[in-house]
């Protein structure tokens, strides 16, 4: 955070104008993946000491996901759902965790693309407490979306089996 904290310090005008360029364009980097942690916050309140389970509302965002995600008939789906489709299962309930459909409609392509990364990247470190969801695997279980359920019994380091 210090580093963050820093930032209130920088004088942006007195760069030169290659170096200006430069701040810039890390700076934007920076805030995208800002943006994306802080979109799958819902998913990784998990990593907390006093998690006592997801939130009602992530629930219901990923039973919702499911749905749409997984019944949109291919000639309607946009590549978002097709994206969505080809993750992991670990990853997907991440990302379902943390997406609406409307968030996921609204959300522009570098910060989807960002979100979806990180979900990949950072999945593994849910695994446990994933499998271990009464809550989740409730959701797979009366989700009634067969594609969602072959999905979740792949054979990966992120087998998901409900």
């Amino acid at each position: 955070m210090d580093l963050v904290n820093n930032l209130r310090s920088f004088d942006p005008q007195s760069l030169p104008s290659s170096q200006l360029d430069q701040a810039v364009g890390l700076l934007e980097i920076a805030v995208l993946r800002a943006k994306a942690a802080a979109q799958l916050r819902p998913a990784f309140v998990a990593e907390s000491a006093d998690f006592q389970g997801f939130g009602r509302v992530a629930l219901q965002r990923l039973e919702a996901l499911i749905q749409y995600v997984f019944l949109t008939p291919d000639s309607l789906s946009i590549e978002r759902i097709k994206v969505l489709r080809d993750l992991d299962a670990i990853s997907f309930i991440v990302c379902g965790l943390c997406l609406s459909k409307k968030t996921l409609t609204r959300l522009d392509k570098a910060l989807f693309e960002e979100v979806v990364r990180q979900a990949r990247g950072s999945s593994h470190r849910l695994v446990n407490t994933i499998i271990a969801s009464n809550e989740i695997a409730e959701i797979a279980r009366t989700s009634n979306v067969q594609a969602f359920k072959e999905s979740m019994s792949v054979d990966s380091p992120t087998e998901v089996r409900f």
